[in-house]
């Protein structure tokens, strides 16, 4: 153990990552035969430094893992710790309700000009010249429809 702490590999480790690491290596080599006392010291503090630049590596790049996804998992975790709860389950179904609403108010081409400008992205031209319909009818369907939005999202 000792003789670990002096290793250059070994800095920056806690005393606990360094025992792991010494008794890992340790049962690693019981299994194998040696010549020697001295192969066997060597064996030991080759198998140490190895596992240490090993376990910094790990450490690097579950830091690199955590930093690349740590939003998507906090963002997660704020969901499921707010699932179940009287009050998120009350206002989503309100926002429900109030979309469903929105939603029964408008007519056919209001409501597939809202669907291609909210999902596709698309400006009533393009969404005329999909639908096949006459550019006027495209925007005034469009109009309606925002006129509405702009309602609903106000109450």
């Amino acid at each position: 153990m000792q003789l670990a702490r002096g290793f250059r590999e070994c800095r920056g480790l806690t005393p606990e990552q360094i025992e792991d690491i010494y008794q890992d290596t340790v049962i690693a080599l019981l299994q194998r035969q040696h010549r020697n006392e001295e192969h066997l010291l060597g064996a030991l503090r080759v198998g140490i430094k190895q596992r240490a630049l090993k376990h910094h590596r790990d450490q690097r790049r579950r830091l690199e893992i955590l930093q690349e996804h740590a939003p998507g998992i906090e963002r997660e975790a704020r969901a499921q710790a707010g699932d179940g709860e009287p009050e998120q389950e009350a206002m989503l179904g309100e926002d429900r309700a109030t979309v469903e609403a929105f939603l029964a108010e408008l007519n056919g081409l209001e409501r597939a000009m809202f669907c291609a400008h909210a999902i596709h992205g698309l400006g009533y031209r393009s969404a005329a010249q999909m639908y096949g319909i006459d550019v006027r009818a495209a925007r005034r369907a469009a109009r309606g429809a925002g006129r509405k939005r702009d309602r609903f999202s106000g109450s």
